[in-house]
């Protein structure tokens, strides 16, 4: 299996019972499928995470992973983990390249993300919308990924302040090391640089 995305569209949102069998069934079915690559979930039982997270971790081939929905329907969608949780995840998903945070669920526990192991993933695509994450926070997840950034899209997002996202994108600029080309007068990778910070 290559791609798969869960929806409560089918199930009814009113019964708890419902929403936590389908939430169920889909932790199994993420165990038991090692080789997804593309996966995209939203609206499922707040109460799993920790189990839903324990499955995410196993997807090693995983390369595109959305949390949440952008819709208006949707506004009081948290996602389905917690900025933790997927900073343990992207600790365990080496080929990760796009990565889309529709909302996150709040922290269960005290631990710190930025105690936590470093992600083993070179994204090239980061979306955000609506989500909160700090400055610190945002910095460690995409500790590994300032050298590959192509795309990175910020909508409604709370806790990162004007200095950290100045940060960010200074950061992904002065990584973007590519040789200079005498013909042309200037370094291909102060181009990428420019189109990232839009």
């Amino acid at each position: 299996m290559q791609y798969l995305r869960s929806s409560l569209f089918a199930v009814n949102h009113d019964n708890p019972a419902s929403v936590s069998a389908f939430t169920s069934n889909l932790i199994t079915i993420v165990h038991s499928v090692g080789n997804i690559q593309s996966l995209q979930l939203d609206n499922l039982d707040s109460n799993q995470t920790e189990a839903l997270a324990s499955a995410l971790c196993d997807l090693r081939e995983l390369h595109t992973f959305t949390t949440g929905r952008a819709s208006p329907r949707h506004l009081s969608d948290d996602g389905v983990i917690s900025i933790v949780q997927l900073a343990h995840c992207l600790a365990s998903w080496p080929s990760l390249k796009s990565l889309t945070i529709h909302g996150a669920q709040p922290h269960t526990t005290t631990e710190l993300v930025t105690a936590l192991r470093l992600p083993v993933c070179a994204l090239a695509e980061l979306i955000t919308d609506p989500v909160f994450i700090t400055d610190n926070e945002l910095m460690y997840l995409m500790a590994t990924s300032l050298r590959t950034l192509e795309r990175v899209t910020f909508d409604s997002i709370d806790g990162i302040t004007n200095v950290g996202l100045r940060r960010l994108l200074d950061a992904i600029s002065k990584k973007c090391v590519l040789p200079h080309n005498p013909t042309h007068g200037s370094p291909a990778g102060c181009q990428r640089a420019r189109r990232t910070s839009t």
